[in-house]
């Protein structure tokens, strides 16, 4: 084997360019009570801006950070629909040992079908 005149080279990119978080927007505010009204707050602009592209572009800046701060309050549907799972699960366990009450039975029906995304049960809870 020959030898090779070739040195390899290692090269490293990086930046100290901090990342803006992305913001994402989730369609399920839109059912959430408060939703309007925060958008309805702060949907403004600066009165010193005559430019309407400029004006339009404030006004969804304003609204951006408003909502971020907003969804901070709100629960984490993710961690929601885990929990819903877990409980599920328990009450399939329990039902293997022994028959559910009514009022079990209804509580996890009813936990089923908000997991399942029953249009049916539209109560309260």
């Amino acid at each position: 084997m020959e030898t090779s005149d070739h040195v390899p080279c290692a090269i490293s990119i990086s930046t100290k360019i901090p990342k803006g978080s992305i913001f994402c927007f989730e369609n399920h505010w839109l059912e959430h009570s408060d939703f309007y009204n925060v958008v309805q707050q702060h949907w403004t602009a600066p009165e010193h801006i005559t430019d309407s592209a400029k004006i339009l572009i404030a006004k969804f800046k304003n609204l951006r950070v408003a909502l971020k701060a907003w969804k901070t309050t709100l629960s984490n549907l993710k961690t929601v629909i885990d929990n819903i799972k877990i409980v599920l699960d328990f009450w399939q366990v329990i039902e293997e040992f022994r028959d559910l009450s009514i009022a079990e039975w209804n509580f996890r029906h009813r936990n089923s079908r908000k997991y399942t995304g029953s249009k049916g049960d539209r109560s309260n809870g």
